[in-house]
């Protein structure tokens, strides 16, 4: 059987050195493209948004509300995405929710109760953020003092007057 042997004799006198550079060189070289395709692939990844906020509603109210984000350093495109579904159509709420919850939002914003009703059929596991004017008469907290599940947010309340 033939076997190749690697022994110093085969190399010429001198050469063993220029190998050596010349492999020493080629792994420098690999080592430096690896981590250039690295750092690209990290940049690229960190100019990704690092939360998605589903927002749901039956008229589009989210203005203020994706204005107090930015103001708190939630800017879309950077650290935030939002994934909007807003409709005149208040059937169409159901189907809004459950397409928020397969594509896995990290919280869900429900403009009015409607949209909130929609959301709590649809998820009891993704945090939901609310605006009613009365959550606990719409059917998707306990209380206001503790919600329960995983809805939360702001009550509108209006005083009631003497007359």
């Amino acid at each position: 059987m033939n076997e190749l042997q690697c022994t110093d004799d085969l190399v010429p006198p001198g050469a063993r050195g220029r190998l050596v550079l010349r492999a020493t060189i080629s792994w420098v070289l690999v080592a430096a493209v690896v981590l250039i395709v690295i750092s690209l692939v990290a940049k690229a990844q960190s100019a990704e948004p690092g939360r998605t906020i589903g927002i749901i509603g039956h008229t589009d109210t989210t203005g203020s509300f994706e204005k107090g984000l930015s103001e708190l350093g939630w800017i879309e495109g950077k650290n935030v995405r939002f994934e909007r579904r807003v409709t005149t159509d208040v059937s169409t709420l159901g189907q809004f929710a459950a397409e928020l919850v397969r594509l896995r939002v990290d919280v869900i914003f429900a403009g009015n109760a409607p949209a909130t009703r929609a959301v709590a059929r649809a998820t009891s596991t993704i945090p939901t953020v609310t605006v009613s004017a009365d959550p606990v008469t719409a059917g998707v907290a306990s209380s206001l003092a503790r919600p329960g599940a995983n809805v939360t947010g702001f009550a509108i309340t209006q005083p009631m007057g003497n007359g």
